[in-house]
């Protein structure tokens, strides 16, 4: 049997049983400072890749909130804008002005 630390039947077997103790990192160099499994790296990569997307869609909302600010403000100045032109075009039509 071959107990090269690269071999990928190896890592394989090693990552197969949760309760072995010498535990293979995915990597070209093989055993690594952080030794996982390889269901144990996909949890770390979602967790890190999740905790980075929260951070983003943050910044990004801290970062927009003046323009959307902006946007709801100009849009209430429109509709205002139309409302008092309609009320003013009634009140002339019955002024017949």
């Amino acid at each position: 049997m071959n107990d090269d630390p690269n071999d990928e039947r190896l890592v394989s077997r090693l990552n197969d049983h949760p309760n072995d103790e010498r535990l293979v990192s995915p990597g070209p160099v093989g055993p690594t400072l952080f030794p996982l499994q390889k269901r144990e790296w996909d949890r770390v990569k979602t967790i890190v890749l999740v905790w980075n997307l929260a951070v983003f869609v943050f910044v990004l909302w801290l970062d927009l909130r003046p323009l959307i600010a902006g946007l709801v403000a100009a849009g209430l100045m429109l509709l205002l804008n139309v409302a008092i032109e309609a009320i003013l075009r009634r009140w002339a039509s019955r002024q017949n002005l």
